[in-house]
């Protein structure tokens, strides 16, 4: 495999051609959300952790769950990579490594039956076998059908949401469309990780890719199982009679 540093991946948003953090959607049948703490390094998590969910996220759960249709706060992020093929194998020991470092990518949201849902961190030992790439190949057939074919897994991944209930509850989508370009596309919901998050995963992601490991972890200067009930907190600050008459605080 040709130095992953050379590669020019291009994340595509929905609301670009190029670039697809794609479309919000709402988790599917029994899924539950957790939060936007992607960019924290792990440290210190133990196996059963509860982490308090910020207003923002408890709106995007509930938001979600009252849609009632699959697609709603759904991001799906595509990455092209146009001079590379990465082995399906790397790619799931890259991700593997990254969610060892992120304790949300290992979470789950549990909110049924509780006052305030909750962030529960996992232990990766009892996740990583969770954490696969389905690979697809596609380098047999002309672009045009190759982008026609990308917009139907698209489609389809969008109707699948997302199982927020479970510790793993994002996926992973590598597909070959040539000797030397391939494209990725990442599922997760918007409550696991914001902007910032994301760009934090990827840059982990191709680093394992290009190193064949991560480089060590930086200390975070606050975790963000201490900055959610902090934020929480002020938030029921900001609600009391007199306090910012007409803001509710909440997102």
């Amino acid at each position: 495999m040709s130095d992953l540093s050379q590669a020019q991946p291009q994340v595509q948003s929905s609301a670009q051609p190029d670039v697809r953090v794609a479309t919000k959607a709402s988790f599917g049948p029994g899924s539950v959300p957790p939060a936007e703490g992607s960019g924290e390094r792990n440290h210190g998590h133990s196996s059963g952790q509860e982490i308090a969910l910020t207003p923002m996220q408890q709106g995007l759960l509930y938001g979600s769950a009252a849609a009632g249709r699959p697609w709603v706060n759904l991001e799906q992020i595509v990455v092209h990579l146009d001079a590379e093929a990465p082995d399906p194998g790397a790619m799931r020991g890259a991700w593997q490594q990254v969610c060892a470092r992120h304790p949300v990518l290992r979470s789950a949201v549990l909110w049924q039956g509780r006052p305030l849902p909750v962030l529960q961190v996992a232990d990766m030992e009892e996740v990583a076998d969770q954490v696969r790439v389905e690979t697809q190949y596609w380098q047999g057939l002309e672009a045009e059908d190759q982008a026609a074919r990308l917009e139907q897994f698209l489609s389809e991944d969008r109707n699948r949401g997302c199982a927020l209930e479970q510790a793993v509850s994002w996926r992973v989508m590598l597909a070959r469309l040539g000797a030397n370009r391939s494209v990725m596309v990442w599922t997760i919901h918007h409550v696991l990780v914001d902007g910032r998050s994301m760009a934090v995963v990827l840059e982990d992601v191709f680093a394992a890719l290009i190193g064949g490991e991560l480089p060590a972890a930086t200390a975070p200067v606050t975790g963000f199982e201490a900055f959610s009930p902090t934020v929480a907190q002020v938030s029921d600050q900001l609600d009391q009679p007199g306090v910012f008459p007409g803001a509710s605080g909440r997102v």
